[in-house]
């Protein structure tokens, strides 16, 4: 097996976060992966997590850091791994794609549609392959409904509704809108791009987008929103947000309505205990019972969505969401933004 030879770009979390799974897979399940090095603005960030991720699996050689970003292109790279906040990942998008170089794209790929488009556009341009960072359509319950799906079994979809509740302080990035692109567009857009996954196309979007506790002029993003969704295929959609609510709880959890399958998905919050999902099928209209599926979500999505971007790039499986369902979903939370600029008024997507 080749061995496949990955960059990141950035110093953060979630540099850590995807280059542990890596290791985790090299150590575990035996793949042939190698983290040759980091390019980020801050070198001792950069070295730290860096080490962190060596601690996964102690046989891997030190990871670079590389000051110059072109000298970490030369690296012979397989594929890059783009985690920076949302105003910051389009230059080496683009630059990485020109250079034939496969990418990993942190969500949200960029701060607006404009750049979203830029990026989608490289990569198509050129040719490479890419994979959006949407773990949340790893969870267990989320893949059994989307086979119902896909296969006709779960019959026409309807109803979407889904929240993501948090309270949440963040880096100094985050609370400022020209960098972030708010809560709705950072975090919440995991829940947008779950009702486009499993619903398709989006026609149209309204949207009530407030800041209504956080007084601090440094806080210029929402805390609070509300936007529906209308698709193609007639379905609907209303997916809540909320920086107002627990502090130290994530809580991204969802209903989904066929009309022959209905799942449930409640998350925990707090990462300790597992989310638990409930799948009921039945006949449909007319039916008199049903069947229930209790899924514990005990696998890994981070995990999940590694291996399959590596399986990618072997050529072993089929692209999973690419960078234009990435740009897609920016699309979405930039129609609901719009609407609530116009005071709620429909706008529509092309």
């Amino acid at each position: 097996m080749r061995e496949l030879r990955i960059g990141f770009v950035g110093s953060g979390g979630m540099v850590g976060m995807h280059g542990q799974r890596l290791l985790r897979l090299r150590r575990d399940a035996g793949e042939a992966v190698r983290v040759v090095g980091i390019h980020a603005r801050n070198a001792e960030a950069a070295t730290s997590v860096a080490a962190k991720i060596v601690k996964e699996e102690p046989s891997h050689e030190p990871i670079a850091y590389f000051a110059d970003f072109e000298e970490l292109l030369r690296q012979h790279l397989d594929a890059l791994f783009v985690c920076l906040p949302p105003d910051a990942p389009v230059p080496f998008c683009v630059r990485a794609a020109e250079a034939g170089v496969a990418l990993f794209l942190e969500k949200p790929i960029a701060l607006d549609v404009a750049g979203a488009e830029a990026v989608t556009s490289a990569v198509e341009s050129a040719g490479v392959l890419s994979q959006v960072g949407y773990h949340m359509r790893f969870r267990q319950g989320v893949r059994q409904l989307k086979a119902l799906i896909d296969s006709g079994d779960a019959g026409r979809a309807t109803l979407f509704t889904g929240r993501f509740y948090t309270n949440f302080a963040g880096p100094v990035w985050w609370a400022n809108e020209s960098r972030s692109g708010g809560q709705i567009h950072e975090q919440v857009i995991h829940i947008y791009d779950l009702a486009l996954h499993l619903f398709g196309d989006a026609a149209m979007a309204t949207g009530l987008v407030r800041n209504l506790v956080h007084p601090d002029p440094a806080y210029s993003i929402e805390d609070t929103s509300l936007g529906m969704v209308g698709f193609k295929s007639g379905a609907m959609a209303s997916v809540a947000g909320s920086n107002a609510a627990v502090p130290g709880l994530f809580t991204p959890d969802f209903r989904v309505v066929c009309e022959r399958a209905t799942l449930e998905y409640r998350a925990t919050g707090d990462w300790r205990d597992k989310d638990v999902a409930t799948l009921y099928t039945h006949g449909g209209v007319g039916a008199t019972g049903y069947e229930k599926t209790e899924v514990s979500e005990t696998e890994d999505p981070y995990l999940l969505q590694a291996a399959r971007f590596l399986a990618v790039l072997r050529g072993t499986a089929t692209e999973f969401a690419p960078a234009r369902e990435g740009l897609n979903g920016i699309r979405l939370v930039a129609a609901v933004k719009e609407s609530a600029r116009l005071g709620g008024v429909p706008v529509p997507l092309r």
